[in-house]
């Protein structure tokens, strides 16, 4: 009857040390517009930084702006620059070279006039 009595205790004192390590929040709070994403497998969305389940690649930190009205994202210099993304802006130039683009443009509604 001690015996039993003695494994019971030991059983709950494990499942309760378990029990406050799983449900313990160590480590930063993330801010709701913060996710990890996969460059390869966009699909996957965490909350904390890992690797990919997918493909095991580490994830990418996004952020979303929430100021944007278009929901998009934000990408740092460095993500700019290993996707190899550039911005440019429509503007009057004078005609003689082609120029072939690949891209989607977007126009400002604030500042459209008739």
């Amino acid at each position: 009857m001690k015996r039993r009595a003695f494994i019971h205790t030991v059983s709950w004192a494990s499942l309760t040390v378990v029990w406050e390590a799983c449900t313990s929040k160590n480590g930063e709070q993330v801010p709701d517009n913060v996710f990890y994403t996969c460059s390869m497998d966009p699909q996957v969305m965490e909350k904390k930084p890992g690797t990919c389940p997918i493909c095991k690649m580490a994830l990418t930190k996004i952020v979303v702006d929430p100021n944007m009205k278009n929901a998009g994202l934000k990408l740092s210099d460095q993500q700019k620059q290993l996707a190899n993304i550039q911005i440019e802006t429509v503007a009057l130039r004078p005609l003689g070279e082609e120029v072939t683009l690949a891209a989607i443009l977007t126009e400002n509604k604030d500042k459209l006039a008739t």
